[in-house]
């Protein structure tokens, strides 16, 4: 049993390699489909293996907090920051006991004024300022504390000594780190959730690689038709069809698994930056996963030459001259069943949009999946009918050229399915990737807007001294930069200094020895950074030179130097007061919405992976066709092997359908981009990127034309009669 099934697989091979340029174009769809599947499905372990990793880190380091003074080893407080719109953390942290482990990441305690940073957020300011923001630069972070390569974090020590027991909070006490129940369901920044990574790998990785698949697996398939109608009359069994054509696929196959492994392989030695994001991937993190690169090469393997094998021998057997009646007749009772996945897709699709919460979601997405997973079909079916109809106008009309490439097209329209797959499938994409991108940045932009409205000429400054830490600042900035804001117990915001300070809040220089109100006098640009940062209408702000009873709020330092001033407002603040956050009004603004703009670059990287998958996809379906053409029209050398001819009929069964096809594809991407600007409550997508989308595909279809016709004329002048 093994020796005959080895001489099936060993014959499968050999009358594959004879299969001309076809077989060739087959062989490197599947070994690009191999490789591509064993890539993808790593890239779905690793993004396990990054999430899994990151949350014992950031568990590891979790303080466990304390009301204990006997038991805590340490003090812990948190604060944010920002730099360049990036926002990220500041663990504050002073030993208790001197003799305790310090926190994972860092060699030692930090000393007074002294701070370790993560690489990531050091690469964001190549001048360095931010390494000095909080004092002496002790180092960097080690992987050990961070959740990924890429994390922003700062740990340091006060320069003040009692300012981390001047915090208002419950404790800040801790005993050790290592917290349970410290780990979140995240991997990107912003917090999101892994299973926005996975959605994204869905519709960027997954859908392009069923394309790449179908088109790969569907090539040559003429000539495995015929061998496998050889077989049926030479009484070959189910299992012996498949064996055959597992011979053909296999050593291609296994090429591109080897192929897949060593580069998936490659990644867990070196770590990897991605293009668009600058996110790293530590190959450590996927170290942990090596193990299962084994399983998922056999699984690749098993899987392509399955599909091919499964693909072949479901196709209807007989002889190559009356197959073409009985696969006509089996295409035809299977074709309305993928149509039915578009149209039932479609109509999810529909119902998604109008439904508001994660059920709404997950339709809309489950539809669009279904809506372009059942488009080639009924790119399948347009052509059949439009094959047909050109044949019926060459016929009335005497068009020789129209009448046998309408023929050809009714026959063969699973070739127009492998051409435009990819088109077909990217056109979605793209104009999905262009609606998600416009929905993450477009409030980014309205608030730039609105903070490029505001200057830097005022900082606010909050900190844990008091009104002690006001007195350091104005030791350092001076009196007349330095504003208390106060609010009292009545509900009003009064803004507390000289009068030299207060008379550059309001453009008439307004000031008193009594509480003055500013209703009646426009604010200078300093005064309407304070009023935006406390939140009140600048008819509601006072302005005094005494203290009114209340609670402080904060300082504000006033900047007349620019971005360069706040970065040393920011630096002085962490060396003359407790622990304080400190921040421009624009910064206020933009943090949280820069950071959820950003997410729209993994569409780019997403993208980007989708983009080399269709493009060899579409590459591969084009190669298809020339060579189908090539073959097909060799008859016609009887007939004639004039160029202009053979461009005609290439014209009716290729160009043509390509672009009817491609002006669908446009229209179905415009429908369901429609419906998640509907779904999202915002977005846009630019028509005339669809448009030049469609422009591209007309030339590519006119220049497809031209190449197939010239590989035909060479192939039919050729031709010879075979199998009389």
């Amino acid at each position: 049993m093994v020796t005959r099934t080895g001489i099936l697989i060993a014959l499968g091979h050999r009358v594959g390699r004879r299969d001309g340029w076809r077989g060739g174009v087959h062989r490197i769809g599947l070994f690009l489909s191999a490789t591509a599947l064993v890539l993808v499905t790593w890239l779905i372990v690793g993004i396990d293996a990054l999430q899994e990793r990151g949350e014992e880190r950031v568990a590891g380091r979790a303080p466990v907090f304390t009301t204990d003074s006997t038991a805590a080893t340490a003090r812990w407080v948190e604060r944010p920051d920002t730099v360049d719109t990036y926002q990220y953390l500041v663990l504050y942290v002073a030993p208790i006991q001197p003799e305790a482990p310090p926190p994972p990441g860092l060699p030692r305690w930090p000393e007074r004024g002294e701070a370790f940073l993560s690489p990531g957020l050091l690469r964001l300011d190549p001048s360095g300022a931010v390494a000095n923001r909080y004092g002496t630069f002790g180092g960097e972070i080690a992987p050990s504390g961070l959740r990924s390569p890429n994390e922003l974090l700062v740990y340091a020590r006060p320069a003040l000594t009692d300012a981390l027991g001047n915090v208002e909070r419950r404790t800040t006490l801790v005993s050790g780190f290592g917290a349970d129940g410290a780990r979140s369901r995240t991997v990107l920044p912003g917090g999101r959730p892994v299973s926005d990574a996975y959605l994204l790998l869905v519709f960027f990785g997954i859908l392009p690689l069923v394309a790449l698949i179908l088109v790969a697996g569907t090539g040559a398939a003429e000539g495995r038709d015929r061998r496998v109608a050889t077989l049926d009359v030479l009484g070959a069994g189910r299992r012996a069809r498949a064996m055959v054509i597992l011979g053909e696929a296999l050593l291609s196959t296994l090429a591109g698994v080897l192929v897949g492994g060593a580069l998936a392989l490659t990644t867990t030695v070196v770590d990897l930056r991605l293009p668009a994001t600058g996110y790293v991937i530590a190959a450590d993190d996927l170290a942990t996963r090596r193990g299962w690169l084994p399983a998922l090469a056999l699984a690749s393997l098993l899987v392509v030459v399955s599909l091919s094998a499964i693909a072949a021998s479901l196709r209807p057997v007989g002889t190559p001259a009356t197959s073409q009646r009985l696969r006509r007749g089996r295409v035809d009772v299977r074709r309305p069943i993928f149509v039915s996945v578009f149209l039932v897709g479609l109509l999810l699709a529909v119902y998604g949009s109008t439904v508001r919460g994660d059920w709404g979601r997950w339709a809309y997405t489950l539809g669009l999946l279904a809506t372009l997973a059942g488009t080639p079909a009924v790119a399948t079916r347009v052509a059949t009918m439009l094959g047909n109809r050109i044949a019926g106008l060459g016929d009335s009309r005497g068009w020789p050229s129209a009448l046998v490439g309408g023929r050809w097209l009714a026959a063969r329209p699973g070739t127009l399915a492998r051409v435009t797959a990819a088109v077909l499938i990217g056109f979605g994409l793209l104009v999905q990737a262009q609606i998600l991108t416009t929905q993450l940045t477009g409030v980014e932009r309205a608030a730039q807007a609105q903070a490029g409205r505001m200057d830097d000429s005022a900082v606010l400054v909050r900190s844990t001294g008091g009104i002690e830490d006001g007195g350091r600042l104005r030791n350092a900035f001076g009196p007349q930069r330095v504003v208390e804001g106060w609010a009292t117990h009545d509900g009003r915001f009064v803004a507390v200094g000289d009068c030299v300070a207060l008379a550059q809040l309001t453009q008439d220089g307004r000031c008193g020895l009594t509480t003055t109100s500013t209703e009646g006098s426009p604010l200078t640009a300093a005064g309407a950074v304070l009023a935006h940062g406390t939140a009140v209408s600048p008819g509601s702000l006072f302005l005094s030179t005494v203290r009114p009873e209340g609670e402080l709020q904060g300082f504000f330092v006033l900047n007349p130097s620019g971005r360069a001033g706040v970065e040393e407002i920011k630096r002085v603040a962490q060396a003359t007061t407790g622990m304080p956050i400190v921040r421009t009004p624009a910064e206020g603004i933009l943090g949280g919405l820069a950071s959820r703009a950003r997410l729209s670059w993994w569409i780019y990287d997403f993208g980007l992976l989708a983009l080399l998958l269709l493009a060899a996809a579409a590459g591969l379906g084009a190669a298809g066709s020339f060579v189908n053409q090539a073959h097909g029209v060799g008859a016609l050398a009887s007939y004639t092997g004039r160029y202009n001819f053979l461009v005609r009929v290439t014209w009716w069964n290729l160009t043509l359908p390509t672009v009817v096809v491609g002006i669908l594809a446009a229209v179905t991407a415009a429908v369901l981009g429609g419906l998640l600007i509907r779904l999202g409550g915002s977005g846009s997508f630019a028509a005339g990127l669809l448009l030049a989308a469609v422009l591209l595909v007309t030339s590519a279809g006119i220049g497809a034309g031209l190449i197939a016709a010239a590989v035909a004329v060479g192939s039919a002048r050729r031709w010879r009669p075979t199998g009389d």
